[in-house]
Formats: C-alpha cells, sequence, structure tokens
C-alpha cells in the first residue's frame, strides 16, 4: 500500500506520518530529506542540487538586497545564507489566515549566527514579537502531541523533541 500525504508546510504532514510508522508499521520517505541526503554525500543528485544554488548564488553577484519569504525550514535558509556570502540585514514575522510567514532582508557580507539564531532567527528572536511567540508556541504544542507517541525505546528521537521543546520554552520565555 502507498499513502502519500500532501499539505501546505506546517500542515502536519510529518506528525501524521510519524503516527502512521508508529502505529502501523509503514515506511516513511520524505523527499526532503532525501534530498539533503543526497547533497550531504555528494550523489550526483546533490551535486546537482549543489550546482543548481551555486549558479543561482553567482546569478545574485549583482543584487545588492534579497527580500525572502520562504514557506518552511528557515533554519537551513539562513545556514545556506550564512555559507554563501549573505547577511541578515532585517527579519519579520507576520500571519495571515492562521498561517506565519518569515520575511528576511538580506545583503551581500558575512554573518556568523549561533545554533539558537539559525533556528529562530537573530532579529525575530530578539524582538520576540507576539507573532513571533504564537508561531513557536504552536510548534511546541505540536511536538508537546508528538512525544507521547515516539516510543521509549526511541531515546534518540524523544530527546531531540526534548531538546526542541526545550529551545523553543528559552526563546519564547517559557522555560
Amino acid at each position: 500500500m502507498l499513502i502519500v500525504l500532501v499539505g501546505a508546510p506546517g500542515a502536519g504532514k510529518g506528525t501524521q506520518a510519524t503516527m502512521l510508522v508508529e502505529r502501523l508499521g509503514f515506511k516513511q520517505l520524505s523527499t526532503g530529506d532525501l534530498l539533503r541526503a543526497n547533497i550531504k554525500n555528494k550523489t550526483k543528485l546533490g551535486l546537482m542540487v549543489a550546482d543548481i544554488l551555486a549558479a543561482g548564488a553567482e546569478k545574485l553577484a549583482n543584487v545588492e538586497r534579497l527580500i525572502l519569504q520562504p514557506n518552511n525550514r528557515e533554519d537551513e535558509l539562513r545556514t545556506w545564507l550564512m555559507n554563501n556570502g549573505f547577511k541578515l540585514v532585517a527579519e519579520k514575522i507576520m500571519t495571515e489566515n492562521d498561517k506565519f510567514y518569515e520575511i528576511m532582508v538580506v545583503e551581500h557580507g558575512q554573518m556568523e549566527l549561533s545554533a539558537t539564531e539559525l533556528r529562530f532567527g537573530p532579529f525575530l528572536n530578539q524582538e520576540k514579537s507576539d507573532v513571533f511567540k504564537a508561531r513557536w508556541q504552536r510548534e511546541l504544542k505540536k511536538l508537546e502531541i508528538a512525544l507521547p507517541h515516539v516510543p521509549e525505546n526511541r531515546v534518540d528521537d524523544r530527546s531531540a523533541i526534548l531538546q526542541k521543546m526545550a529551545a523553543i520554552k528559552e526563546a519564547i520565555n517559557e522555560g
């Protein structure tokens, strides 16, 4: 049997897939995970994606400022920017129709970001607006719901969830 979960970023596809794996023994295949693994392992596909990103970076050489609005994996975008000669100059978070959107303004330059800044955004984490707190409170609730469904013997998975929860609580000043 093949089940394909489709939905907007943050809709809960990963959470539902985890429950299907745990409760029914299904196998999970995430295209995003596959792509990141291919890039990390420098496979032909991974090298092709890296080449596309590198080619795109060259085309950005004459662009002074970019305004980006990623749909998800904002931390991975911040990492890419940091490793490819871009620096954040501003960030905002907003909500519309119960969805959260991060907006990043970047320019050429260097930046070093901590793991916390990569995850939460250096400007967003410093400002800690009500929208920022609401976004991360929602994420915290998802993790709190998911944790009891992760078997006790999956120590690494449980630990990762607990670490994410602690980081969120600290970021929204609930820890």
